[in-house]
């Protein structure tokens, strides 16, 4: 069962447009410019979210709304392959 199967194995239907929201983790304090670089011309919302106990690691919050499954997972994908995000959800 990949991450987008329910229990009875069927993936959830998604009617894009549709607002989406990726939790990154990154080993960075901020990701502003990261973040403005790959968004480019799309509007989104960055809110810091919690960091380690160690301070090694910050998370955020980014919202945004994707025009098709192709964009949802081009964006994953495009945070997933930068350096400083270490986990993308």
């Amino acid at each position: 069962m990949n991450k987008l199967e329910n229990s009875t194995g069927c993936r959830p239907e998604i009617a894009y447009p549709c607002p989406w929201q990726y939790k990154l983790v990154s080993t960075e304090e901020s990701i502003d410019q990261l973040v403005a670089k790959v968004m480019e011309n799309i509007d989104y919302i960055l809110t810091p979210s919690k960091k380690s106990s160690s301070g090694k690691y910050h998370s955020f919050n980014l919202e945004i709304v994707v025009e098709s499954e192709e964009a949802r997972n081009f964006y994953y994908a495009t945070f997933s392959n930068e350096k400083t995000i270490k986990m993308v959800i």
